[in-house]
């Protein structure tokens, strides 16, 4: 299972990776109010029943293979109600973490410019942390007040409040982390967040944002900021390479933030 996907020429995109056959059976469910539409043959007033000669590679034998897809996409959660699929991280403080927004591991960071509110959407998301481009949903109308920051392997990562992170503009001022993978006790650190003119903010970091670089201590960039005029690397998303990228998660706290 794929998606949910916000347009058909996405989902025709994912569907067409793979050449559909009698062994990979395959088809892009077009999603309703009721559930899957019932005849796949036609979706989003194209024909998929077409075939490849249409631009789908969907395989089904029959209208045993189809309603079986059907059932499949209507147990999905995430595609019966069309929200992005939640990726658990049990291993950092018991888990219940959204998944929000990715990056691979390369030479620059998000390449979001929201000042991580939450409305930047960008990217396939339904590779999760394994996809190997960046991708962004919106979630700013969620109801959350805790982040967690983290890079892709997990071996470093920061808990903080949402009012931490995002509830106003700071300048190399201390924050307060709940907890992280250097500590369990809460404590502080100096971060940036300094509005529109700074696109790349808010960097957000293990220790003081003065030393982190050199440390490969931060978790968090944005707009892409990694490379110079030149296309020769700042320095700044060294740690994506060496830990695999960085992901951003988001969740209700079962106890009350700090």
């Amino acid at each position: 299972m794929k998606g949910p996907f916000k347009t058909l020429a996405k989902a025709q995109n994912q569907l067409n990776t793979k050449k559909g056959h009698s062994g990979n059976q395959q088809m892009i469910c077009e999603m309703t109010k009721a559930g899957a539409k019932k005849d796949p043959h036609h979706i989003g007033g194209k024909p998929q029943g077409g075939g490849a000669n249409h631009g789908f590679q969907k395989w089904w034998g029959g209208w045993t293979q189809i309603r079986q897809m059907n059932a499949m996409c209507n147990a999905d959660e995430a595609c019966k109600y069309n929200k992005p699929k939640k990726v658990s991280s049990p291993s950092i403080d018991g888990g219940g973490w959204l998944l929000v927004r990715h990056v691979p591991a390369g030479p620059t960071w998000h390449p979001a410019a929201d000042e991580l509110v939450g409305t930047a959407v960008y990217g396939d998301p339904s590779q999760g942390p394994a996809s190997s481009s960046a991708w962004s949903i919106k979630f700013d109308d969620d109801d959350f007040d805790q982040f967690l920051f983290a890079t892709g392997d997990e071996a470093k990562w920061l808990i903080a409040a949402k009012g931490q992170v995002v509830g106003d503009f700071y300048n190399n001022a201390k924050r307060d982390i709940i907890k992280s993978s250097s500590s369990d006790q809460p404590y502080q650190a100096r971060w940036y967040r300094r509005g529109k003119f700074y696109p790349e903010d808010p960097w957000i970091s293990l220790t003081d944002h003065s030393s982190a670089m050199g440390n490969n201590d931060l978790l968090y960039g944005g707009n892409s900021y990694g490379l110079d005029k030149y296309g020769k690397a700042k320095g700044h998303a060294k740690v994506l390479s060496a830990h695999s990228g960085a992901n951003v998660f988001i969740r209700k706290a079962r106890v009350p933030a700090v």
